[in-house]
């Protein structure tokens, strides 16, 4: 099994897996100012983690509003065929008109 990592500069892209391999999407991502990166839609993935780690590995004593970090999710591809993953960036208290960025890949998943 392999681990294929993906970023923003993957959005709208295809790529293929093999059946059991890891996926690990790192997206920027600013919590404190209450946005946050969410699944959609991850068709024939299993989602196995997702935390977000800030700019720096020492904690900040000082946090500020808007400061940034990257969220990052770990799937395992599960079942062969096509895939989608698709994500939003949004306030989910504010609903769909706070979604201020999108994230998909077509995946190809092979036995």
């Amino acid at each position: 099994m392999a681990a294929v990592s993906l970023t923003r500069a993957n959005n709208g892209q295809s790529i293929e897996v093999r059946q059991g391999d890891e996926i690990i999407l790192r997206l920027p991502e600013h919590p404190t100012a209450g946005y946050g990166w969410h699944i959609d839609r991850a068709d024939g993935l299993s989602p196995e983690l997702s935390e977000h780690t800030t700019d720096s590995d020492r904690p900040d004593p000082n946090p500020r509003l808007g400061k940034g970090g990257v969220r990052e999710f770990r799937f395992r591809a599960k079942e062969p065929g096509a895939r989608r993953l698709d994500l939003k960036h949004w306030r989910e208290w504010e609903g769909e008109r706070s979604v201020t960025e999108r994230f998909g890949v077509d995946i190809r998943i092979l036995g």
